[in-house]
């Protein structure tokens, strides 16, 4: 397993943590003894579960479960969602 230390504006921290937190093969260690609160506005929540679901269809992507869509059409549709 490889370590990786990142440094990030303490205002962040608690975003990227329950990002990383998500993840099954990351294993977080903090300089601080309690974990981060996971009371996030509804606004970073909305983002969050987008980051979360986008993982999940990646990983589906590659097992081979879900079929990946061209560039082209995922940047038309991000552009029709704004």
């Amino acid at each position: 397993m490889s370590t990786i230390t990142i440094e990030v504006p303490q205002s962040k921290e608690k975003l990227l943590i329950s990002i990383l937190q998500d993840l099954p093969y990351v294993n977080i260690k903090t300089g601080k003894t309690k974990t981060p609160e996971k009371t996030v506005s509804k606004e970073k929540q909305k983002i969050l579960d987008g980051i979360r679901q986008g993982f999940k269809e990646a990983k589906l992507i590659e097992e081979g479960k879900l079929e990946a869509i061209p560039y082209d059409e995922f940047m038309k549709e991000l552009r029709d969602e704004k």
